[in-house]
């Protein structure tokens, strides 16, 4: 039996000094436990590739948060609602 994992891609795009990025920083911790498959990369928005990223998906306000390659949320967001999201999404790559 031939079994693989599909990662689920995940960007987030902060700002310094946003409070509602650093919620997302400490509880994407928990959420990666209970979703191995979960890559994360958390990018600034003073940054280059930031730069690049808000332009490229219109994020208005911080975190962006960025799945498979679309801007899923932006602004404050709530825990249980990107968990409902990836179950979403992973229920999709089964």
């Amino acid at each position: 039996l031939l079994y693989f994992c599909l990662m689920i891609k995940m960007q987030i795009i902060t700002h310094p000094k946003c409070e509602c990025c650093e919620d997302i920083k400490r509880y994407i911790k928990d959420i990666q436990r209970d979703f191995p498959e979960l890559s994360v990369e958390i990018i600034d928005t003073t940054s280059p590739l930031g730069q690049e990223m808000v332009k490229k998906y219109n994020i208005l306000a911080a975190p962006g948060i960025i799945i498979q390659g679309k801007l899923e949320f932006s602004g404050e967001t709530k825990e249980k609602d990107l968990r409902k999201k990836l179950k979403e999404i992973k229920s999709k790559t089964l």
